[in-house]
């Protein structure tokens, strides 16, 4: 027999009617509705559009939610790190996967610290960027670039919380281990395109982290107060030594990651009237003519043949200039267009070098970066003593030594 149909509910909530379920007309909310997870909207002041299906965010769904994962996000990303260091062709000079540094949580937070922070207080305003990308990838690859990142990192979080100059033991360790790590690779005649690209970088966070550890904490036991004998500082022999690594690495070969950097990044910050190669405006337009005078720069004819020609030329246009990010390739060629007389003056600690250095350490102090400032407030200071102690000499040497103090 024909079967009744029941009878239509006129009064049903909207959502009901949508999904073409029987509604309880149940107030404020049907119980379908509730079980369902989804709004009731009853009658014409409903705000929903005809056809939607509104949800419910009041309260909970009567719907089970799934069950949490035991495993946390960080301990598979730690997983997946560790995992990639054992594989790495660095691991056999350990011995084997089994002795490459297995990262824990607080290592894992220390790289996001270097990608957030540390790693763009290096490079210019446009190569931070590439460096940000590149540098926490290739230290997942490689042990030795892992161990001298964290030390980077952590020396960074001891300097900005603390003014304790020493290692911390933890610092100690990756420094140590990266070193000699990044100093067997060097001889490895087989090393693989991203072996060279991570001692690239290596070689510059081994450079600033000497830069950045210096022992003194008064301007007495800083160079070149320190010692009576010649001697030039520890760290212009590691960064100058950057250079010999070029040959190794080769960054501007095509399958290089940092390439671009090299050919689209200005390592000048686009400034096309920074000439480091070249004489400016004629002479010296910033340097002081007391300065000139005793650096036998004045004539013109005996430019090319003296020792300071070089440095002086970059000093004169780095003086007006803001020792920032921007600008910070700039004041590095103070010390790798350096020539080698020069250098050796410096060894020497001649008054004419001192006096030279001393100009360029104090554009550095203003900026305070958290890897240079303190040891070029220690190590103007200490050019200045020594320089009155040792050269009172020097026409008009108080004037001189006005802006570095």
């Amino acid at each position: 027999r024909k079967r009744k149909a029941h009878s239509k509910s006129r009064s049903g909530c909207g959502n009901c009617k949508l999904r073409r379920v029987k509604c309880d007309e149940a107030k404020p909310q049907c119980k379908t509705c509730v079980a369902f997870g989804v709004a009731c909207n009853y009658g014409p002041r409903s705000t929903s559009v005809a056809g939607e299906l509104v949800l419910c965010f009041d309260g909970a769904s009567l719907m089970d939610s799934p069950p949490r994962s035991p495993v946390s996000m960080d301990q598979t990303i730690l997983s997946m790190v560790n995992q990639s260091l054992q594989e790495s062709p660095s691991a056999a000079m350990l011995g084997g996967p089994s002795q490459v540094y297995n990262l824990r949580q607080s290592d894992l937070d220390a790289l996001n610290r270097f990608h957030q922070r540390s790693i763009l207080s290096l490079g210019t305003e446009k190569s931070k960027w590439i460096l940000q990308a590149e540098t926490p990838r290739l230290a997942c690859l490689h042990p030795f670039l892992m161990h001298l990142v964290l030390t980077f990192t952590l020396m960074h979080d001891r300097v900005s919380q603390t003014s304790d100059t020493n290692f911390t033991p933890r610092e100690l360790y990756h420094y140590y281990t990266g070193t000699a790590m990044f100093n067997q690779k060097l001889c490895d005649p087989d090393a693989t395109p991203s072996e060279r690209d991570a001692c690239w970088i290596a070689s510059t966070l081994i450079g600033i982290i000497y830069i950045c550890h210096i022992d003194a904490t008064k301007p007495q036991e800083a160079w070149p107060l320190k010692s009576p004998g010649p001697g030039e500082p520890d760290w212009l022999v590691l960064s100058l030594g950057k250079q010999d690594l070029w040959e190794f690495c080769d960054p501007m070969r095509p399958d290089c990651c940092f390439q671009e950097m090299h050919l689209q990044v200005n390592p000048w910050g686009g400034d096309e009237d920074f000439t480091p190669d070249e004489l400016k405006d004629g002479g010296f337009p910033n340097i002081l003519p007391e300065i000139l005078e005793f650096l036998n720069l004045t004539d013109p004819s005996t430019w090319v043949e003296s020792p300071y020609f070089r440095s002086t030329n970059i000093l004169s246009q780095l003086l007006p200039q803001d020792y920032n990010q921007q600008n910070i390739m700039k004041f590095a060629t103070f010390t790798y267009y350096t020539s080698p007389e020069f250098r050796d003056l410096w060894k020497q600690k001649d008054p004419g070098v001192l006096i030279l250095v001393a100009y360029w350490y104090s554009k550095a102090i203003s900026t305070q970066f958290w890897w240079m400032w303190k040891r070029a407030v220690l190590e103007c200071q200490a050019i200045c003593i020594y320089l009155e102690k040792y050269h009172s000499d020097v026409p008009h040497l108080e004037y001189i030594l006005r802006l570095p103090k």
